[in-house]
């Protein structure tokens, strides 16, 4: 069997435990749609108040909140093993995964689905089509691919984030206020232009943590807008990709992180 089958089998196993409790799973995904409406409903009132966010409207700010989401929503939903993952190495479970053999990578992701979080994915989809009719922009195949790219691309750094803070683990367990910044409040952040917020904190969530380069530079190009941040006019179309370059950089600090991992009974 290899991984990309393994870890399928991983995904039914789950989704099968979780079916046996239909009316729980139903009121978590009703939760989490509840919990996005009611973000978008505090948009809203921001715009009521001041009608414009630099030069960004109610539903452009709204199409970036949707990208946002649903990148989170899938970051959550597949990689959710590695946001737990510090309570496996306080109870010594990450050791039973050493002897396996099998990557410890693909075992994490195994350990936890967040499938309630697909209605973050689903809202944010909806949300998205709406908002792109209601601003009539022209979507060209180039530009569907950029706006997918950019949901893929914030999966895989979300991901990144918890992948990163699961490393730290390996030496402290009192790491997570610092990931929950980094993931729930930053998705807060960046559901709003990044052109509003300072020279250093552009220039940290686009080249360290590429977070502005799956909401704020790819929709700049989306709907044909003028980066306010300075930036080359060909950069918007190339920003999804540090999504995936983000993630491949906290693997390696992972695998560095597991060869000096020492075991809870050493």
């Amino acid at each position: 069997m290899n991984a990309l089958q393994l870890y399928g089998r991983y995904v039914r196993v789950y989704v099968a435990g979780l079916m046996e409790y239909r009316v729980s799973l139903l009121l978590r995904l009703l939760s989490t749609l509840a919990g996005s409406i009611l973000e978008c409903v505090g948009i809203w009132v921001l715009f009521t108040r001041f009608g414009l966010l630099g030069s960004w409207t109610f539903p452009e700010t709204l199409l970036l909140f949707s990208v946002a989401s649903m990148a989170f929503g899938l970051a959550e939903w597949l990689g959710r093993g590695f946001d737990k993952f510090p309570a496996q190495v306080a109870t010594g479970d990450f050791d039973r995964m050493l002897l396996r053999p099998r990557s410890t990578v693909l075992q994490v992701l195994g350990t936890r689905f967040e499938l309630n979080k697909i209605g973050r994915v689903i809202q944010g989809g909806l949300l998205a089509w709406y908002c792109l009719t209601l601003l009539g922009a022209p979507l060209t195949p180039a530009r569907a691919a950029l706006l997918a790219a950019a949901v893929v691309g914030g999966a895989f750094v979300y991901g990144g984030v918890f992948v990163l803070f699961a490393t730290l683990s390996f030496w402290t367990i009192q790491s997570v206020q610092l990931a929950y910044v980094l993931t729930n409040c930053s998705l807060d952040m960046f559901q709003y232009p990044v052109e509003i917020y300072g020279p250093w904190v552009r220039r940290f969530f686009t080249f360290v943590v590429p977070l502005a380069c799956i909401t704020y530079y790819p929709l700049v190009a989306v709907l044909g807008k003028t980066d306010a941040t300075g930036l080359p006019a060909w950069f918007p179309w190339l920003a999804p990709a540090l999504g995936p370059v983000f993630f491949l950089g906290t693997l390696l600090l992972w695998r560095f992180g597991v060869r000096h991992y020492h075991s809870t009974g050493s």
